[in-house]
């Protein structure tokens, strides 16, 4: 009765996340549901930052800043310097223009 009543309430849910492409678990015994897109077995640490996003105080070239690569994915162009991590944080803790970062 109660996993009938739970893939009654997750139906919509299922199919959706079937229609994503993602895997979906039941869980509990059936009563709960654990969904999972395939595509982050694809994302993987950046070995040239080491997942910091940045090298020194340039954003890195190998993940235009974002830490992780994906396998599958094309080359990105590397990210502009007014947009890279190290200013987004300055500017959000008010630094002044010539304090040193």
């Amino acid at each position: 009765m109660c996993i009938r009543l739970a893939n009654d309430l997750f139906l919509h849910d299922d199919l959706r996340a079937h229609r994503r492409g993602w895997t979906v678990e039941p869980i509990r015994n059936g009563t709960g549901r654990r969904y999972r897109d395939p595509r982050w077995d694809r994302l993987s640490e950046c070995s040239c930052c080491v997942g910091a996003g940045y090298r020194g105080i340039e954003t890195c070239p190998s993940c235009a800043g974002r830490g992780v690569v994906d396998a599958l994915a094309a080359p990105t162009e590397p990210v502009p310097a007014e947009q890279s991590p190290l200013k987004v944080v300055a500017e959000r803790l008010d630094l002044p223009p010539g304090a040193p970062r």
